[in-house]
């Protein structure tokens, strides 16, 4: 969504996700790690959030900062 930019989230290493199943029963089951992350990035999607609601403004402001100098270092050099 955002091409080039990378930011470190800071996010549980585990979680434990609960669920109805397609008979109504609650169930629930553990992840950890990378999975217990990927988890977490696509519920957010689900809840329409993305990453940048996990950073303050200031980081990101500082990142997009970042990215617009690379940018215009690049189309320097490929002027040149």
């Amino acid at each position: 969504s955002y091409p080039g930019l990378w930011l470190k989230i800071n996010r549980p290493s585990a979680v434990i996700a609960e669920f109805e199943n397609e008979s109504g029963t609650k169930e629930q089951f553990q992840l950890f790690g990378l999975e217990a992350r990927v988890f977490q990035h696509e519920m957010d999607h689900m809840q329409g959030k993305d990453f940048r609601a996990h950073v303050s403004k200031l980081k990101l402001n500082m990142a997009e900062k970042r990215i617009r100098k690379q940018k215009k270092k690049l189309d320097r050099i490929e002027k040149s």
